[in-house]
């Protein structure tokens, strides 16, 4: 009676864990029924012996054909990708779980979809031979928003860099076209790229037209040789940029012919792999101009002083020379007293006559080269007009011309400024002169009283004359058309300040090849002016 008891107790006691086991995976079952994610329980062979409904609605298939079937066959193959395999061995060899296993997969009626697997290995105690459940999750909605996320990222950061590029350009666009010096960028075939508006103005060339023409076509052609190896040397230096003035003196070639001096600084960069050369230009025409008025005034200045020497040379030999010459003259003087033979009489009279011309024109060399004093003197025009004459005749350029005086008898005396007048006809007289050097020629000077009280001094020669271009500079200071050393281009500026001071007018006709006329015109001043006479300019 014992045993029997024992006996079914042990049999209850068997029963009892199975029921328990049982119902716990039913319990089980129900709350994976309940997932929406998509869930499978694999055994150790990993074939399917559980699938909840999200995985059958996900998957749209049915338990005939999941249930009992190994999952390498389930939905064509989607879960034979090696990571996947690997990763479910491990867990099947219990291993390690594993997450976040990305699978793609074709499902009837649905299309390609995006799956996330998670694996767990299920072990019921000290039992080695566990299940593994695999959790699948949809993320392809999800991949699609980032993708779509990150899509508009790049456009938004391509926009974005696109704006500032196009920002960037825009200022460097404006930078070039307003910079004041010219811009010109070139390609490796040294053809136009770039032509600002500083480019346009200096080469007298639209952009449009000097986009894509050859470089060479903006040089002068002395240039163009040396212009290629220049460019080569350069590209291989590696240096960024550097002045082009170092290989000498450069000209820029405008769209009408002319040439003008340029500046320049030249600098290289590299592209995409490709190389542009770039020249910033400057016109320096008036800087060159300028110097070289600079430099002639400079050698005019150290004329005048030189000038100024002479004079106060003049009055030391005037000094030196008329003590002897006195002497020469009172010894003739003394001569002609007394009876002597007629020859020797005569020859002492040119000794005498020759003596007292000298010293005539040492007076008005020293009266010519004395400090000039604001003091009105009452003078004769003829003898000032005479005056003058004998200095100018001892220029070099006098000898063999001719010079016809035409003064009008008992021409008025009128009130002068100290020596000025006669420096006014020595300039012309010498200019005279200087015209008719090469082949002589004939000068007429005229005095004659016109309209009123004024009196009008003609200077007349047949020299070379003076182009129309230039006859609205000779009064201009510094103005010359003669050689280097032959002319300081402030005589005739000179006297006709003097000439307009003494209230007249100075004027010029003049023709190339038939001679040039001065003409004064001065009013006869019969009394003394004010010192503060008010003097026209």
């Amino acid at each position: 009676m014992k045993r029997s008891v024992n006996k079914t107790k042990r049999k209850s006691t068997s029963i009892k864990p199975r029921s328990q086991a049982l119902g716990n995976g039913l319990l089980a079952h129900g709350i994976l029924d309940t997932l929406r994610e998509a869930v499978l329980v694999l055994d150790p062979r990993c074939r399917v012996c559980f699938a909840n409904r999200a995985f059958y609605s996900a998957f749209h298939t049915a338990p005939e054909r999941v249930l009992g079937w190994p999952l390498s066959e389930l939905n064509g193959g989607m879960w034979t990708s090696p990571k996947f395999q690997q990763m479910l061995q491990g867990a099947a060899d219990n291993i390690a779980n594993f997450d976040d296993c990305e699978l793609e997969c074709e499902i009837p009626g649905v299309g390609k979809r995006t799956i996330l697997a998670y694996g767990r290995v299920l072990n019921a105690g000290a039992d080695p031979s566990g299940c593994i459940l695999l959790s699948l999750e949809d993320v392809t909605l999800r991949k699609r928003l980032e993708s779509r996320r990150q899509r508009s990222a790049v456009l938004t950061e391509t926009t974005h860099a696109d704006e500032a590029r196009r920002l960037s350009e825009a200022r460097m666009n404006g930078i070039v076209a307003s910079a004041m010096d010219a811009i010109v960028s070139i390609d490796e075939e040294q053809r136009v790229v770039i032509f600002n508006a500083a480019a346009e103005k200096m080469f007298l060339c639209p952009a449009a037209e000097a986009i894509g023409l050859h470089i060479e076509r903006f040089m002068p052609g002395r240039f163009r040789p040396s212009h290629a190896e220049h460019i080569r040397q350069f590209a291989q230096t590696g240096v960024t940029s550097r002045s082009m003035n170092n290989l000498g003196e450069i000209f820029g070639l405008r769209a009408d012919g002319s040439e003008f001096p340029i500046e320049a600084t030249i600098s290289q960069v590299n592209v995409g792999g490709h190389r542009f050369f770039t020249a910033i230009l400057r016109d320096i025409s008036e800087r060159k101009r300028a110097d070289e008025q600079r430099q002639e005034l400079n050698l005019k200045v150290l004329h005048q002083e030189k000038l100024a020497a002479v004079g106060l040379l003049s009055s030391g030999l005037a000094h030196e020379i008329g003590n002897p010459l006195a002497s020469i003259q009172a010894i003739c003087d003394n001569q002609l007293r007394k009876p002597l033979d007629p020859q020797i009489e005569e020859k002492v009279r040119r000794i005498r006559d020759q003596v007292v011309r000298i010293v005539k024109i040492v007076r008005q060399l020293v009266n010519f080269s004395r400090r000039e004093t604001e003091v009105w003197r009452l003078c004769s025009l003829a003898e000032e007009i005479d005056s003058a004459l004998s200095i100018a005749r001892l220029s070099r350029t006098a000898k063999g011309v001719s010079v016809q005086l035409e003064l009008e008898p008992r021409l008025p005396q009128t009130y002068v400024l100290g020596d000025q007048l006669a420096q006014v006809f020595l300039n012309l007289f010498v200019n005279a002169f200087d015209a008719m050097e090469e082949a002589g020629g004939a000068m007429t000077v005229k005095a004659v009283r016109s309209v009123g009280d004024r009196v009008r001094i003609t200077v007349q020669d047949n020299g070379i004359g003076i182009p129309e271009e230039n006859l609205k500079n000779v009064f201009m200071p510094f103005f010359t058309t003669k050689e280097t050393g032959k002319g300081t281009g402030l005589g005739l500026h000179v006297s006709q300040g003097i000439v307009t001071r003494h209230g007249g007018e100075l004027s010029v006709e003049s023709s190339p090849g038939r001679g040039t006329t001065f003409t004064i015109d001065l009013p006869i001043r019969s009394e003394r002016p004010s010192v503060a006479m008010t003097i026209k300019k």
